[in-house]
């Protein structure tokens, strides 16, 4: 976690050993569920970063001290049709991503996500910034 002097709270940042991973747990059911994995989700991680993945799988999670909150999760999406051919798409219409895998380029539109933000909304009903991040 980041602390800035500016800020009343610490946002959720990665590590120098691994990038982030952002885990929720439902307050009435108890159910673990991923929002975000800084090293497999985003543009970035599709055609730009490795990682590996013992070490992604390695990661500890850190709790981060709010009460039971709604989230809002925001994202930002940088790739459209006009940039189809520089993605060098296949005869299939499936574009490569950087381990070797080929994804159909609607869902290269859907998942390369380029920003992220996270919010809680406090006790107040105030929207409070946790993740702001850039992801390609």
């Amino acid at each position: 976690m980041l602390t800035l002097p500016q800020e009343p709270q610490a946002y959720i940042v990665d590590t120098d050993r691994a990038p982030g991973l952002i885990v929720a747990r439902d307050s009435i059911s108890g159910e673990r569920f991923t929002i975000f994995d800084g090293g497999r989700h985003g543009y970035d991680n599709m055609f730009c970063d490795t990682y590996d993945c013992e070490v992604l799988d390695r990661r500890t999670l850190q709790r981060y001290a709010i009460p039971a909150s709604p989230l809002i999760l925001v994202f930002g999406y940088g790739v459209t049709d006009d940039e189809k051919e520089e993605f060098a798409p296949d005869a299939f219409d499936r574009v490569a991503l950087i381990n070797g895998e080929r994804m159909p380029w609607e869902q290269v539109k859907r998942d390369s996500i380029d920003y992220i933000a996270l919010y809680y909304v406090d006790a107040n009903g105030e929207k409070v910034q946790i993740v702001d991040a850039e992801l390609a």
